[in-house]
């Protein structure tokens, strides 16, 4: 499963600070984005069906590409430039992996929790708190750094 969150004009206060349900992850405000691509394992009805029910308010922003693919240890899918908004390809495209889930929690768009303990189908490393960020890799094309911080919760 991953996440391509897309930060179009790189400006402070436009776009989005807040990730997907279920990752727990804001952006800082520098690293705001405008267009997220999902890629997943799921059918992409499936996906837009999740995205209905979980993220209805970023619906407009997400993208969901009408097929994914995965050989070995490759991801791929295509999407045309003007579901992106148009725009220079050459925009930054900072992405976050996060771990597949086929049965979500009831407010998590398809990812699974990072848990304190490892275990089968559960990654550890966590917090078993809902406070952490539920994320495996976080890569910035071209090794610029991207900003994001963990949602702050006072029970963990």
């Amino acid at each position: 499963m991953v996440f391509i969150f897309i930060d179009k004009d790189g400006e402070a206060g436009k776009g989005h600070t807040k990730s997907l349900p279920g990752l727990n992850v804001d952006f800082a405000p520098e690293s705001a984005w405008e267009k997220v691509i999902i890629l997943s394992p799921q059918p992409a009805s499936r996906v837009s069906a999740e995205v209905k029910a979980k993220a209805a308010d970023l619906a407009a922003d997400i993208v969901i590409p009408r097929r994914t693919v995965g050989s070995g240890k490759t991801i791929s899918a295509k999407v045309k430039l003007d579901e992106l908004g148009g725009g220079d390809r050459r925009s930054g495209l900072p992405g976050r992996r996060a771990v597949e889930r086929g049965f979500p929690g009831q407010s998590d768009l398809l990812s699974r929790k990072v848990n304190e303990f490892e275990g089968q189908h559960r990654f550890g490393g966590g917090n078993d708190g809902d406070c952490d960020p539920h994320v495996m890799d976080v890569l910035a094309g071209k090794g610029a750094a991207l900003r994001t911080r963990p949602r702050r919760n006072t029970t963990c």
